[in-house]
């Protein structure tokens, strides 16, 4: 059975627009990288959840199959996932850009965009003088 198979029975067993292909990764998560994945279907509920199992059980092969839960700390490939990714939870919103003075900040003690001061300075690198260019 074909991903393009198992897509047909996800699009007739789950919610209008919860199944997606070639879907990029990137909208999936919070590091916004990664190339297109299969199939996505988005669940959520245990019914949508069993669809799903039911429909990559009966495929032969079983295709590969990727959870997705809030997105965080997942980083996939540039050439994708050839495979089903399961959604947890409601049909994803486009997330906000980073506001321009937070992609700005940098952690206390980063590399500073300019060279320190002499070692006879105490405070040119201290914490509060990074938090003072963060606020």
């Amino acid at each position: 059975m074909s991903l393009d198979t198992i897509a047909g029975q996800l699009d007739a067993a789950l919610p209008p627009g919860a199944v997606g292909r070639d879907v990029p990764v990137a909208e999936l998560t919070t590091y916004r990288l990664g190339g297109p994945v299969a199939v996505a279907a988005h669940v959520t509920g245990d019914t949508d959840l069993a669809a799903v199992a039911t429909a990559v059980r009966a495929a032969d092969p079983v295709p590969p199959v990727l959870v997705v839960g809030r997105g965080s700390n997942l980083l996939v490939a540039d050439r994708g996932f050839a495979g089903v990714a399961v959604v947890l939870g409601a049909t994803p919103t486009p997330r906000p850009r980073p506001r321009a003075a937070a992609r700005r900040c940098r952690s206390w003690p980063a590399a500073p965009r300019r060279p320190a001061a002499p070692a006879s300075s105490s405070t040119s690198a201290s914490p509060a003088r990074w938090a003072a260019r963060c606020a």
